[in-house]
């Protein structure tokens, strides 16, 4: 059975408090082991969870050995309430220490560890390290692969290639689990396990799927399907189709009222906007809207959702109460990818034929600026301080400020623009409002860039070319349920190891010792 034994460091307001040693009371629950304590108003339980004990070589239910992934579960609650505290980030790493066994000398490891903690907590301003708890997942169109690059596997970084059945369009990834969601040109859609880093099952759609995507709840995953005029329906948690919607012809792009009450699918061909029921999954208006839309986003502060028409540069402005378009904005000739601030009240325009991005102050319903880009601006991303446009004729990426809506200008990511390719245009992601991840399909290379910096930090060869978009699978721990923070291990030592967590806000760091038995995975 494995063995915890918990050492508990609280901080407030710089003064350092006692160090009480507690032994955990074990208690095995369905192949899982828990521990937990209560200390200054929060409860913390540790739960450790086989993901699957059928592969092992003489394992047991109540056991970790080497080469098995594992769920380490951080549960989180009001000590008073049993209210779970939700939204925090905190931070783990694990760190093998055979050599620790004596009562001892085990104390005097654990005290080491949680200052590791605190060190690491503090280091980062009580931010998890994102280079340490980072996936980049790259969808390599070239030769049908995803390459899973790691930020600590140096000198190469690639993880593992990835093959895919087919060519793919798009990829998502679901924020509350660990599926990343591929469209195949063959008529599915492909999950992959970030975790496993396998495609585990395959899901017939439409024909031609492209865009992907997750409602705001993460119930329903979306897909459009250019080739028969369908958007496709899938259950993220019980990964089947649900249903294959009419909608009209051509391109579809999809946004969501922020209720996940309406999903709004654009027709590019139609020249229109279909409105969707998601309680009834029944197609319920249709409004018609500028030439050719093409992409579109909802404002929370306005519960409007505002339509790219590329065809003609305006921008169709829908009432989701009401159903129906109130209002057309004028932006630029090639109008076609629009995102909001986080308060939803400045909206960006792209105008790919003028290079310029237009902003509108949402509160007015009028442009404020225009802000030259780079050649052929494509896609869009903003963060709490910065907007990332990603140019397609141009190798680089225009990076504007949102306190005074000034251009810092264009950073360059390569040496050779995307559209110098006959691939689709590159995509930008970014990870976690901390850096933004953006590849380049004509050198392979996929690009970071730190919020606030003037170039690029790092950047990755996915071992291919023709890199079209990226993903980001965070493997830190996330909150996979309300005040439970998780995150798969593997233990590849056996013998005595130390699992170090910081929260920073009530600062508090733990250290829990779990011991892992020496027996492999059978194959």
């Amino acid at each position: 059975m494995i063995r915890l034994f918990k050492y508990i460091f609280f901080h407030m307001e710089g003064v350092f408090k006692s160090i009480i040693p507690l032994v955990a009371v074990l208690i095995v629950v369905n192949s899982a082991v828990l521990a937990g304590f209560v200390e200054n108003g929060v409860s913390i339980d540790f739960k450790v969870e086989p993901l699957s004990v059928n592969s092992l070589a003489n394992s047991s239910a109540d056991s970790i050995h080497i080469g098995q992934e594992v769920m380490i579960n951080f549960i989180v609650k009001d000590a008073f309430t049993g209210a779970p505290v939700k939204g925090l980030l905190p931070d783990s790493f694990l760190q093998y220490k055979p050599r620790a066994i004596t009562p001892e000398e085990i104390k005097a490891s654990m005290e080491k560890c949680r200052f590791r903690a605190l060190k690491r907590g503090r280091m980062h301003n009580g931010h998890p390290p994102e280079l340490e708890n980072t996936y980049v997942m790259c969808l390599n169109s070239s030769d049908n692969t995803i390459s899973v690059i790691d930020p600590l596997m140096k000198p190469k970084f690639i993880r593992k290639k990835i093959s895919l059945p087919e060519k793919c369009a798009d990829m998502e990834i679901d924020e509350y689990g660990s599926d990343l969601y591929v469209t195949s040109e063959d008529g599915k859609v492909i999950i992959i396990d970030c975790n496993l880093l396998e495609v585990i099952k395959s899901i017939d759609v439409g024909v031609s799927p492209y865009h992907i995507i997750f409602q705001p709840d993460g119930r329903f995953v979306w897909v459009g399907n250019d080739g028969d005029g369908t958007v496709s329906v899938i259950d993220a948690e019980k990964r089947l189709l649900v249903k294959n919607i009419p909608v009209g012809k051509g391109h579809h792009e999809i946004a969501f009222s922020d209720d996940s009450f309406y999903a709004f699918v654009t027709n590019r061909d139609d020249d229109s906007v279909t409105v969707i029921d998601i309680n009834s999954l029944v197609a319920v208006k249709t409004l018609i809207t500028g030439k050719n839309p093409h992409g579109l986003a909802y404002s929370s502060l306005s519960q409007y959702v505002y339509v790219a028409n590329e065809g003609d540069g305006t921008i169709s402005v829908l009432d989701t109460v009401k159903q129906e378009v109130v209002n057309t904005l004028l932006s630029g000739k090639g109008v076609r990818t629009i995102a909001f601030s986080d308060n939803g009240r400045l909206c960006f325009a792209i105008n790919k034929k003028e290079n310029s991005v237009s902003i509108f102050d949402i509160s007015r319903d009028r442009i404020i600026k225009t802000i030259d880009t780079g050649i052929r601006p494509e896609s869009i991303v903003v963060s709490e301080k910065y907007v990332y446009i990603r140019n397609v004729g141009s190798p680089d990426v225009t990076v504007i400020k949102l306190k005074d809506l000034t251009s810092k200008g264009q950073i360059p990511v390569g040496d050779v623009p995307p559209n110098n390719t006959d691939l689709k245009m590159g995509h930008i992601d970014m990870a976690d409002s901390y850096m933004v991840i953006v590849p380049n399909p004509t050198d392979g290379i996929v690009y970071t860039m730190i919020h606030g910096d003037d170039g690029t930090a790092f950047k990755y060869h996915t071992g291919t070319g023709g890199t079209t978009k990226v993903a980001i699978f965070w493997t830190g721990l996330k909150e996979t349920q309300p005040g439970v923070y998780s995150r798969v291990v593997k233990f590849n030592e056996p013998g005595r190891h130390e699992v170090g967590f910081y929260i920073g806000s009530p600062e508090l760091t733990a250290c829990f010792d779990v011991n892992v038995a020496a027996s492999t995975i059978g194959r």
